[in-house]
C-alpha cells in the first residue's frame, strides 16, 4: 500500500520456517546483524533470557553460515549489563587497527551490578573475534552513545547524558538496531528511540586507541550558548539543544582537531510507518583534547515537513596548513515536478571556518539558490579534485530548463 507506506497480504502462496541449526534450541532475541562480504555468512549479536532476575539477558555472538548452522559464544564480559550501542565500523587504509569489516559494542551494568559509570567496550572483528577490549570510568553513569566515527585507526565516539546518576537501564532503554524489513524501526528499537528522544544536559567525545581510553571529555549544553558563532551576515543561528544528532562528516585537522557536523534526528510517523527524519543543523569544533571549542550555529534554509525526510550531505575540506576549514553544506528540499510529484533538490552553499579563531566567514551559494544539483543513479553530481582543491557542480535550473556548472577554489 503505497499511500500508507506499509506492505498488504492478499494471499500466501507458500511459506516455510527456517530453524537455526543449535545444539542449545535457545530462542534468540536479535541486536544487531554484520553480514561479512567475503564469506557471507552473517555475525548476530543477540541475546536469549535466562530467567535469573539478577542477570535475565545473555548476551551472545552467533555465527550463522549459508546452510543455517549456528556457531555461539558469550561475548566478553561477566554479569548484568545494559546494551547501550553496537555499529559496523570501517577503516579507509588497509593494514590499520580498524579493519575493513568491524564492529564495535558498548555496554553499561544494571543496577545492582556494582560501579554505575564502569562501561566495557568490546572491539571485534567482522568473525565475531575480539580484538580490543575497554572497560572504563565513563563520564557519566547514563552515557548514551550517539555515534561512532574512525579516523587514523582510532575510534571517536559522541555520546549525549543526563544530569542524573542513576544507572543507564533507569534512563533508557537497550539498543538494538537489527533490521526489521518492511516495518522501519522494531520494537524495541522504538522503544529505545522515544527513551532517547529528550533533551539531554551534556555533550561527550571519547577517543579509544587500540585497547585504552584515551580521553573522554564533558560539555555542559548550558554552556553552548556562550561557544556559539555564527556566519558574517547572519542574524541568527539555533544554539544546540541536548537532543541527538546523526554525524555527516568527522573530520580530523591537522593539528589534531575535531570537526563534527550533521543534524539532529527524530522520528516521525509516514502513513503508519515510523520513519527516522531530520532537523537542525548541527557543527562541533574540538581541540585536540577533545575540549570544545566552539559550536557554528547555522540554521536550515528549508524547514517544511517534507524536507525533513531525508538528510543534507555535509562535508569538510581542510587546508594542508591546516588554518582553515570549508564547510559545503547540500541543502535539501522536496520540490513538486511537471507532473506534480515531490522530487528531491539539492542546493549547495559554502562557508569558511578560522580554525585558529574558531569563526566563520561568509557563506557563499553556488548556483545562487536557484539552480539545483543534478542527481542520478550514481549520485548527487558533484566532483572534487584534490590536486587543484577545487568543487565542481553539475546541475539544472529549479523549472528544469537551464544547465549550469559551478566550480568553487578551496584555497
Amino acid at each position: 500500500d503505497y499511500k500508507k507506506q506499509q506492505y498488504v497480504t492478499d494471499k500466501v502462496i507458500s511459506e516455510e520456517v527456517v530453524k537455526l541449526k543449535t545444539e542449545a534450541g535457545r530462542n534468540y532475541l536479535g541486536v544487531a546483524e554484520y553480514r561479512n562480504k567475503e564469506t557471507e555468512n552473517l555475525v548476530v549479536l543477540a541475546y536469549y533470557e535466562t530467567g535469573d532476575k539478577k542477570n535475565p539477558k545473555q548476551y551472545v555472538l552467533l555465527n550463522i553460515d549459508r546452510d543455517g548452522g549456528v556457531k555461539e559464544r558469550n561475548i566478553e564480559v561477566t554479569g548484568a549489563y545494559s546494551m547501550v550501542f553496537c555499529q559496523e565500523i570501517t577503516e579507509e587504509a588497509p593494514g590499520k587497527s580498524v579493519g575493513k569489516q568491524d564492529f564495535v559494542v558498548v555496554l553499561a551494568p544494571k543496577s545492582g551490578n556494582g560501579d554505575a559509570s564502569k562501561y566495557v567496550y568490546l572491539h571485534y572483528d567482522i568473525k565475531g573475534t575480539l580484538k580490543n577490549k575497554v572497560e572504563f570510568t565513563s563520564p557519566s553513569s547514563n552515557l548514551l552513545v550517539n555515534s561512532v566515527d574512525v579516523k587514523n585507526g582510532e575510534v571517536f565516539m559522541s555520546a549525549l547524558s543526563t544530569k542524573s546518576k542513576d544507572a543507564y537501564e533507569e534512563i533508557f532503554k537497550d539498543y538494538a538496531s537489527i533490521s526489521n524489513p518492511g516495518y522501519g524501526e522494531n520494537g524495541q528499537e522504538g522503544k529505545y528511540n522515544r527513551a532517547a528522544a529528550e533533551e539531554m544536559d551534556n555533550l561527550h567525545l571519547l577517543k579509544f586507541s587500540g585497547n585504552k581510553l584515551v580521553f573522554a571529555t564533558t560539555a555542559p549544553v548550558s554552556e553552548f550558548k556562550a561557544k556559539k558563532q555564527i556566519a558574517q551576515g547572519e542574524k541568527s543561528g539555533k544554539v544546540y539543544n541536548g537532543k541527538k544528532f546523526t554525524v555527516q562528516n568527522f573530520e580530523v585537522t591537522p593539528n589534531n582537531e575535531f570537526l563534527v557536523t550533521g543534524q539532529i534526528t527524530f522520528w516521525q510517523l509516514v502513513g503508519k510507518v515510523s520513519m527516522k527524519s531530520y532537523g537542525d543543523i548541527i557543527c562541533f569544533h574540538f581541540d585536540s583534547q577533545g575540549k570544545l571549542k566552539a559550536q557554528y550555529a547555522v540554521d536550515k534554509l528549508y524547514e517544511d515537513r517534507a524536507s525533513e525526510t531525508s538528510n543534507m550531505p555535509q562535508k569538510f575540506f581542510v587546508t594542508a596548513d591546516g588554518k582553515f576549514a570549508y564547510w559545503e553544506i547540500i541543502e535539501f528540499k522536496m520540490e513538486k515536478d511537471f507532473f506534480g510529484n515531490l522530487t528531491e533538490h539539492y542546493f549547495p552553499r559554502i562557508v569558511k571556518i578560522d580554525l585558529t579563531r574558531a569563526t566563520l566567514g561568509e557563506f557563499k551559494y553556488p548556483g545562487n539558490k536557484k539552480y539545483y544539483i543534478y542527481t542520478s543513479d550514481d549520485g548527487i553530481t558533484m566532483y572534487f579534485d584534490a590536486n587543484t582543491a577545487t568543487r565542481t557542480y553539475v546541475g539544472i535550473g529549479i523549472k528544469d530548463k537551464d544547465i549550469w556548472v559551478s566550480k568553487v577554489t578551496f584555497d
